[in-house]
């Protein structure tokens, strides 16, 4: 039913894989170097590949792995959590093209 791929089987949780890096090859040196100083581009790629553009699904997983560690005392919430959320502020043209996804982090965090 969700678009994630977070899913839980017998005690395992199943994260979306953050992407730290743009591998895209065909980049000049330069457009690579933008690339993974601003990742705006690896959020919007992630948002519609694994989530079909639904930032709230997005920002739900963020708040389910957030709520996993503070109750749950689980680490790998924690990791998950803390990818997501520099995935977001380092995030600096979507500040531009969409601001309304950084003011929807602020206030659902």
């Amino acid at each position: 039913m969700s678009y994630s791929n977070s899913i839980v089987i017998q005690g395992t949780i199943f994260w979306t894989e953050i992407p730290t890096k743009h591998t895209k090859y065909t980049a000049t040196p330069e457009e690579r170097t933008r690339v993974n100083f601003d990742k705006t581009t690896i959020f919007e790629e992630l948002l519609e590949r694994e989530y079909k553009g639904d930032l709230n699904h997005f920002f739900g997983e963020l708040q389910y792995a957030f709520l996993l560690f503070i109750l749950a005392e689980n680490v790998e919430g924690f990791e998950q959590w803390k990818k997501m959320v520099i995935l977001v502020c380092l995030s600096d043209e979507l500040v531009r093209k969409k601001p309304d996804v950084h003011i929807q982090f602020i206030r659902k965090k």
